[in-house]
């Protein structure tokens, strides 16, 4: 006989009990402390790294090369003494003498060519105050240990060949680039393993931080780009015809056709810039990582999205939504 329909409906509404899990000494140590529960839920004492990214990036397409300057202020919320930070180089998956798990193209991976801490210039060194890098990741120890509750600024100049298409999550057609993987990030240090600094071989995915990014992306007029976070200067960047046109999408609620075929080009979709450049900022607050792409070959259509209050007000909120895409290209 048929189950009665109040039974299939407790039996499908019951929560999936996984087989057992064994739990590690480090995550029972966590427990003990306060800063795990085995329910899930962080503990009373849980706590978080954060980190606060200031970038300055320039493409230029014509070489495929980009080049870059930033700081990042890394914040120690947890109860421990620092003496070295780690950080992940991400894009020396692409040197030649990588450690790699698939097949990718070599461009030489990147390029240090300074690096800073608390304000004090760093050598490569394996001992004392300096850096060292192994594969993809970096090891600095700073002129003086981080203590808990304070921060550290490093500061750092870098620069890569973008890997042509078929690099994983990253690469470049010649008039698309996908840029991925393009700045060093802070390693997790978290309160069960320590530092997480596992080489990146190509195919994995990632126990990133969460951070504030605020980058600027220099690179010709015409180029649209496509980018984590939100844009802070569409006056500078973007033409009137443009603005318009997003200030409809978000006052209709209906698709536009921000940038067509008509439009594309510098003075069309975009302001014409200082020696055919310009700089596109953009802000991202409390995120694991910062992404973008941009081609002059882009179209352009946005929308927005309803959803529920965020203060848990009536009144419900709404998200942008851009579609950016080049209609040549069938798959």
């Amino acid at each position: 006989t048929a189950p009665e329909p109040a039974a299939t409906a407790a039996a499908t509404s019951r929560r999936p009990i996984p087989y057992p899990i064994p739990e590690s000494k480090a995550f029972a140590r966590a427990v003990e402390k306060g800063t795990r529960t085995r329910t899930g839920s962080p503990g009373p004492n849980y706590w978080q790294q954060y980190a606060r990214y200031t970038i300055d990036a320039e493409l230029q397409p014509g070489t495929n090369q980009l080049s870059a300057h930033g700081t990042i202020r890394y914040i120690n919320r947890s109860p421990d003494t620092l003496p070295v930070l780690w950080l992940h180089l991400n894009q020396n998956l692409f040197a030649p003498n990588a450690l790699r798990n698939e097949s990718v193209p070599v461009t030489g991976g990147m390029e240090i060519f300074r690096v800073e801490a608390a304000g004090r210039t760093l050598s490569r060194a394996d001992t004392g105050a300096g850096y060292a890098i192994e594969q993809t990741r970096m090891r600095v120890t700073p002129p003086r240990p981080l203590m808990p509750g304070d921060s550290i600024d490093l500061r750092m100049d870098w620069a890569f060949t973008v890997p042509p298409d078929g690099a994983p999550r990253s690469g470049t057609t010649g008039d698309i680039f996908m840029v991925a993987y393009w700045y060093p990030q802070m390693a997790v240090y978290d309160d069960v393993g320590g530092w997480q600094t596992d080489i990146y071989m190509g195919n994995a995915e990632f126990y990133m931080g969460y951070a504030d990014y605020e980058v600027g992306i220099t690179l010709p007029a015409g180029w649209l780009v496509a980018s984590t976070g939100t844009l802070t200067n569409a006056e500078q960047v973007l033409s009137p015809q443009t603005r318009s046109r997003l200030a409809e999408a978000r006052r209709k609620g209906e698709l536009v056709h921000i940038v067509n075929d008509q439009d594309r080009g510098a003075g069309r979709s975009t302001q014409r810039g200082l020696d055919n450049l310009l700089t596109w900022r953009f802000r991202a607050t409390n995120v694991r990582d910062f992404d973008w792409g941009a081609s002059a070959r882009f179209l352009w259509d946005a929308t927005v999205a309803t959803v529920a209050n965020r203060a848990g007000g009536t009144a419900p909120d709404t998200v942008d939504i851009h579609t950016f895409y080049r209609p040549e290209v069938v798959f």
